[in-house]
């Protein structure tokens, strides 16, 4: 019997699957399982009596089976002998029981093919598996004309298995018609139960559908894209053969074939061409097999084509709105939002409502206008067509008038291209806005028009109506009126004083008095053609205005007068200073209120200088005395002179002093130097710092890292500025003293005793004492005492030298000479040790081939037997051990002498990796600086790749680089022991002078001069480069009002001196930074005027 399977779920389970459009709406999930339709077909003749029985009995059995394994199903009873008789297709197993109970037996001929197409007759479940079960012992015949081929290919193409459970004269008939259609053949009189349970089994391992697309019933449309799709599963994990067909085609329209059938598989087929397909429903058939075993699953979809049909689209207008009015209809049915309004560039969006209205309309303006419709599966049909406006009521406003004419401006929102009808009085304007006798239409310009011809002093009102350009009229406006004014008086005259202004003007024909503005406020009544504004202040502004009034009212105003009363003199100048240079004096004031000019008495002779407050007096000699004094001017009269101030050129700066010497110690550098003459102090520039050091000549650098490099160089100064800086010193500081020797390993021989030691860093020499007396410096790590007498004992210390001292001896070590004759034997050759962070390892050539050994470690003896290696492992960093090596005697025991002693400390632990990179880019170099690393004794730097060895310096510059280009470095530390691992790397990019600035021709544009971080301004210059023929210099120094344009000096109201040529500039800074602090800000401004449209290039350097 076929090994029981999980049970197959037989369910078509319809998918969710998101069709691939806004346009349609994405299906629900429809979960049901599929059924089964099982008929039992059982011959009625006497002898089936115990079979029958067993169906009865044992069908509760199988259908319980079914339902715990989650699978639907019907049961349908046909018996038959010569004519079948068919009982109703029930669900329940007791309904179907007791149909089976119904069952009477005779005999007669069994005409069991009638009854298997009987079967076929049942109402089955739509895509349900159809498994009929024919139970008989003699052979089946037809009363009719069917014959067993015929029965059987009927039952093929309708994919309806057939299982037998035959016996008697039936049995090779039955067993010849099962396999054809997929079914089993199973023995009548085997055990019956598990007849029933091979039958379960062979249900329960059919391949089964777990879901497919489209839905039944679903609407699809031919915008997107549609492909079938299936959910199978097998649990036999047998290959699949997947097929569709559509609409009852005879050839399936796709097939594949899938694999790992275990785990529900998701099967696409290509999309259908619903363009060959007609509107309307379809239906499509899935079929799914395995090896022996095919099922089916058939679902219909409908599929939409056409777009929907358009009803009665509607237009209404105002002056400010458009309504759209509109409907459609489509077989599907429409979207639940089907319509969409366009009106010029407003948009409804898709929406239910049949009617749209836009506001906010322009007057009298053709608006494009859009209906759409759309159905449920996307189609989209559309209504298109124009909508005018209708003209807005006109509103006449009396804008300005004159005597002679009227401005009538019209605040509605028509466009220019409406026309109005203007009525004044009993007349009407035409196109020129002059006065006819005849109605007429006019544009207006600008929604004004100047009435003209008219009368002074007239009362004219006034009418308007306009029309859109389809010939509606509007209503008509309300009546306005406008007067036209009276000529104002002429040679209107104002004479000032301090604190009165006399006016005057020439009368009017017919005026009977006059009115006239003060300062656009207070109005005065004179009936004269003079008046005086009295009570007024010095130096203040005024305005007026004079019209004539007649019998018909006021005129026009006459122009504005604007008078100033005088001022009173201005205030003595106050806050005079003087700044000296050595062949000039700068002198700088506070405006005096009410000033328009000043005037300088320099040693004597009086200067005019204009309007600005400050004076250069030039070509001076140094340390000459020179005494000033300030004025200041207006039209009301001068200030009086303010104090005399008397002051001295400056002397020239102080010469170079000498380069400065360094004497360097461990942690600090003396540095001195010789002074100057004319010299009052000095500045002192220690590893690119400056430093003011006072007026002295020695200066102690503390605070240093033993062996740092540094950089030192003096210059002086005095109140006429600063000597250049003396040539550079460059010194490095002395070593730490050095450290005590450590791994000392000792050998003997019959003549002599031979010391290695690991190097001591930073040590010049070292020093051996034998035998308590010091003997001569080793440059070597290596020492060999010879012409020794053998079996001899001597006692050895050593100890580094360098220039900052010694260090401590070592431990003694104590060794004895071989004794006389033993050295072949007894001598130790190439000893070796290897030491590291936690291990030591010391190896020797072996004296002979039976040769054991004793290794005594820390004062505790091991037998080493015949090994010549020894490791001692699990040793702390920074550790010391003592070792000693001897031959043991013939006998094996150990009394011998030592014959090698190593004093060995193991390696301290390697370096943290460094932290704190930091990179300074210019424009050709970036320099690097980063924290020290405790234990470390140098390191290494990965320059894009390359590595160096920097030493113990934690400063690297790197140079000659080309601006703009981007650089990768790594740090890394490393000792003794070995390196850490590299840092992060860090990119940086060298800064670039050059700029591209975006020009239009004439239009102006400001480069600003930035400095950062400036510790010193006498030895910078701040170039800036262009080309003359795309750009032109309109201002050097747009911070002060005037535009400064010479060729070289001081820019005035600054402390910036400037060296001009065509297509270059060159900027130096005079002002005086304390020294150690730096300056970081906006030097100046630059204004350019351009040529060319495009790009021009500027560049920016600082030397």
């Amino acid at each position: 019997m076929k090994e029981v399977h999980a049970v197959k779920r037989l369910a078509i389970i319809l998918l969710c699957l998101a069709i691939l459009s806004p346009l349609l709406i994405k299906p629900s999930p429809a979960f049901a399982r599929s059924s089964v339709d099982i008929v039992f077909i059982i011959d009625r003749s006497g002898s089936m009596s115990p079979s029958i029985n067993n169906v009865k009995t044992q069908v509760t059995g199988f259908a319980n089976k079914l339902s715990r394994q989650g699978i639907p199903f019907q049961l349908g009873l046909i018996s038959y002998e010569y004519s079948p008789t068919v009982y109703p297709l029930t669900s329940d197993v007791s309904t179907f029981i007791q149909n089976v109970g119904r069952i009477y037996v005779e005999g007669g001929i069994e005409n069991g093919l009638d009854a298997i197409m009987k079967a076929r007759d049942y109402t089955f479940e739509l895509n349900s598996t159809k498994y009929f079960i024919l139970i008989g012992d003699e052979a089946i015949f037809s009363a009719g004309s069917y014959t067993e081929a015929g029965v059987i290919q009927t039952l093929k193409n309708e994919n309806i298995i057939l299982t037998t459970i035959g016996g008697g004269t039936a049995v090779s008939q039955f067993q010849r018609m099962a396999p054809l259609t997929g079914g089993k053949y199973l023995d009548l009189y085997s055990n019956f139960e598990e007849n029933l349970d091979e039958i379960f089994q062979q249900i329960n391992s059919m391949p089964s559908i777990e879901g497919y697309l489209p839905q039944n019933n679903q609407l699809v449309s031919d915008l997107i894209p549609f492909s079938p799709a299936v959910t199978v599963k097998d649990v036999d994990n047998e290959a699949l053969h997947v097929e569709y067909y559509l609409d009852g085609e005879g050839t399936a329209r796709a097939v594949q074939t899938i694999s790992n059938t275990q785990i529900p598989q998701y099967v696409a087929f290509p999309p259908l061409d619903t363009a060959a397909l007609l509107e309307g429903t379809h239906t499509i058939l899935y079929k799914v097999r395995d090896a022996s075993t095919t099922v089916q699953a058939q679902t219909t979809f409908r599929l939409d084509k056409s777009p929907p049909y358009m009803g009665n689209v509607g237009i209404a207008t105002t002056d400010s709105s458009i309504q759209i009015t509109g409907s459609a209809a489509d077989h599907f049915g429409l979207d639940p939002a089907p319509y969409r309004y366009r009106i010029d560039s407003g948009d409804s969006g898709w929406i239910q409502d049949t009617a749209y209205i836009q506001y906010d309309l322009l007057p009298n303006t053709a608006y494009s206008v859009l209906f759409q419709a759309r159905d449920a599966t996307g189609h989209t049909n559309q209504w298109t067509g124009t909508a005018r406006t209708k003209a807005q009521t006109p509103m006449p406003v009396i804008s300005s008038k004159t005597e002679t004419a009227l401005q009538i401006t019209f605040s509605d929102r028509n466009p220019g291209h409406t026309q109005y009808q203007i009525q004044l009085n009993n007349q009407f304007l035409d196109q020129n806005g002059q006065l006819s006798a005849t109605a007429q239409w006019i544009q207006l310009q600008a929604q004004s028009i100047t009435a003209a011809g008219l009368a002074p002093g007239t009362v004219y009102t006034i009418h308007a109506k306009a029309r859109n350009d389809e010939g509606i009229e509007s209503p008509g406006s309300q009546p306005v009126q406008g007067i036209t004014l009276a000529y104002p008086p002429a040679n209107f005259y104002g004479s000032a004083a301090q604190r009165s202004i006399a006016l005057s003007w020439e009368a009017a024909a017919g005026a009977l008095h006059y009115e006239v503005e003060l300062d656009r406020q207070a109005v005065a009544v004179a009936s004269s053609t003079a008046y005086i504004h009295s009570g007024l202040s010095p130096n203040t502004r005024h305005e007026y205005r004079v019209r004539s009034v007649t019998g018909g009212g006021a005129g026009a105003w006459s122009p504005y007068l604007t008078v100033f009363t005088l001022p009173d003199p201005p205030p003595v100048p106050a806050h005079v200073t003087a700044v000296p240079s050595q062949t000039e004096i700068t002198l700088e004031w506070d405006i005096s209120i009410r000033a328009e000019a000043y005037e300088v008495e320099a040693d004597g002779a009086v200067y005019p200088v204009g309007a600005l407050p400050q004076f250069v007096h030039r070509g001076l000699e140094p340390k000459s005395l020179h005494t000033y004094r300030v004025r200041a001017l207006n039209p009301g009269g001068v200030s009086d002179w303010s104090p005399a101030i008397a002051l001295k050129t400056l002397p020239y700066p102080p010469v170079a002093p000498e380069r400065p010497l360094a004497q360097p110690s461990i942690y600090s550098m003396a540095v001195s130097w010789n002074k100057v003459e004319e010299a009052d102090a000095y500045e002192l520039e220690v590893d690119g710092l400056i430093m003011d050091v006072g007026n002295t000549d020695t200066y102690l650098h503390e605070g240093l890292e033993p062996v740092s490099g540094h950089t030192y160089r003096v210059r002086a100064k005095n109140a006429g500025g600063k000597s250049p800086w003396s040539a550079p010193v460059d010194m490095t500081t002395h070593p730490e003293k050095p450290s005590v020797p450590t791994n000392i390993m000792g050998t003997a021989d019959e003549a002599s005793i031979t010391l290695t030691w690991y190097r001591v860093l930073h040590t010049d020499r070292y020093e051996i004492e034998v035998d308590g007396a010091v003997l001569g410096d080793e440059t070597d790590n290596q020492f060999v005492d010879s012409g020794l007498v053998p079996n001899s004992r001597h006692t050895y210390r050593v100890r580094a030298v360098n220039i900052s001292g010694k260090s401590d001896w070592t431990a003694p070590v104590s060794m004895k000479t071989l004794p006389e004759g033993s050295g072949a034997t007894m001598s130790l050759t190439n000893v070796v040790a290897l030491v590291t962070n936690n291990r030591i390892l010391i190896s020797w050539d072996t004296v002979s081939p039976d040769a054991r050994y004793d290794v005594e470690v820390d004062g505790v003896v091991r037998d080493n037997g015949a090994g010549t290696i020894y490791n001692h492992t699990g040793l702390a960093a920074n550790e010391f051990h003592t070792y000693k090596i001897r031959i043991q005697d013939e006998d094996g025991s150990g009394n011998g002498e030592w014959i090698a002693i190593l004093s060995l400390s193991t390696l301290p632990d390697p370096p943290d990796a460094p932290e704190g990179l930091e990179a300074f880019p210019a424009d050709n170099s970036i320099e690097l600086r980063w924290e020290r690393v405790d234990g470390a004794d140098g390191y290494d730097i990965e320059v894009d790749g390359q590595v160096y060895d920097l030493g113990a310096s934690r400063i690297y510059l790197h140079e000659q680089l080309a601006s703009g280009t981007s650089h990768t470095y790594r740090i890394r530390a490393k000792n003794q022991t070995g390196v850490t691992a590299w840092s992060n790397a860090m990119v940086k990019s060298t800064t670039s002078p050059d700029y591209t600035a975006a020009v239009t021709a004439d239009q102006s544009f400001e480069v600003s001069l930035l400095g950062w971080n400036v510790q010193d301004f006498s030895e910078l210059s701040f170039v800036v480069s262009y080309n003359p023929e795309e750009l032109e210099i309109t201002d050097l120094y747009s911070f002060t009002p005037v535009a400064d344009l010479m060729a070289s000096g001081t820019i005035p109201g600054s402390p910036l001196k400037v060296e001009y040529t065509r297509g270059k500039v060159i900027y130096r800074m005079s002002q005086s930074i304390e020294p150690g602090t730096s300056w970081s800000g906006e030097l100046a401004a630059v204004r350019f005027k351009s040529k060319i449209n495009g790009a021009a290039n500027i560049r920016v350097t600082v030397e």
